[in-house]
């Protein structure tokens, strides 16, 4: 009885661990909304979401760690080694939880594709629960010794862990940079092997009817090449996508025109080009490849000429 008490232990407080992680998140989520409707209160979702990034290398780090260490005891049992598993594991499943929590607050602010958000959500989810299982198992198997069925079931749940963990770490990678990250600089035969073919603004995939479809395959080369990942199929920062005629004429959150053809200084995109690499409107932000003094110069002879996608007729001038 002692020893069934013992091994639920684990359960019970990262039960608790969950239960303030969630309460915090809704607390934060709803605390950001208020302060949305009232105007002037400090909003936390957009200040904690972004600690995401930061805090899921940890989960990583610490369940990979785990692994190589129960690889190691295959060969060389150590009780010493078990228990600097069992406390590593535990900080996986605590990091986990910390990164599940910051991650439902960075989604809330959209901007992602929902599909492939309601992926990786429950993928990141079930992180935490694979591992809780696998500290229940060690647990079991730690005290009883002589039932190699728990070790080994321990072993497997570990194992299954870490392969929701590099899953749900791809599709999150999928988000954040789009779904050909990985693949974009790799060799011809790679990408055909794969079937990576060109989209979105791609003058390769999609060439422009118009005649001035010279000026227009470098303009949505350099769109796509620089903003494409932000603005893209998969990832609308300000909901605004710029692959697509209708939606980047029409803009995003702003409710300004992004493109007027024919126009581009009374273009909302054209502006946030042009402003500073510290203002927090540029675009590219700061930190990201911004577009170059020729690409610039292409962008606007492309709007001044008509600002033709791949997928409407040339713009006539009237």
């Amino acid at each position: 009885m002692r020893s069934t008490r013992s091994s639920l232990a684990p359960i019970s407080l990262a039960l608790i661990v969950v239960g303030l992680l969630s309460g915090g998140a809704c607390w934060a989520a709803g605390s950001d909304s208020a302060a949305g409707e009232a105007g002037g209160m400090f909003r936390w979702r957009p200040f904690l979401g972004p600690f995401h990034s930061l805090v899921l290398h940890y989960p990583i780090g610490f369940l990979t760690m785990a692994f190589l260490l129960e690889i190691r005891s295959l060969r060389d049992v150590s009780v010493e080694r078990r228990r600097i598993t069992r406390l590593v594991i535990w900080l996986s499943l605590l990091s986990g939880l910390a990164s599940a929590g910051l991650g439902i607050l960075r989604a809330g602010g959209g901007g992602y594709d929902p599909k492939a958000v309601s992926l990786h959500r429950w993928f990141g989810l079930s992180i935490p629960v694979s591992t809780l299982m696998a500290l229940f198992a060690q647990s079991v198997s730690f005290r009883t010794p002589g039932h190699r069925g728990w070790l080994w079931t321990y072993r497997g749940l570990l194992t299954v862990t870490l392969g929701l963990l590099v899953t749900g770490s791809h599709l999150g990678g999928n988000l954040t940079h789009g779904s050909h990250y990985l693949t974009q600089h790799a060799p011809p035969f790679v990408k055909t092997l794969l079937e990576e073919d060109s989209e979105g603004l791609s003058p390769e995939a999609h060439p422009s009817p118009s005649p001035a479809s010279g000026t227009a395959a470098s303009a949505h080369e350099a769109l796509r090449s620089k903003c494409i990942r932000c603005h893209g199929p998969e990832k609308q920062k300000g909901n605004y996508r710029l692959d697509q005629a209708e939606s980047a004429r029409r803009g995003g959150e702003s409710g300004k025109a992004a493109i007027k053809p024919g126009d581009p200084f009374s273009s909302e995109l054209v502006r946030l080009i042009f402003l500073p690499r510290s203002h927090e409107d540029a675009m590219p932000p700061e930190g990201k490849e911004a577009l170059t003094p020729d690409e610039i110069a292409t962008v606007i002879r492309w709007i001044q000429e008509g600002a033709i996608f791949p997928d409407d007729p040339p713009y006539d001038k009237k």
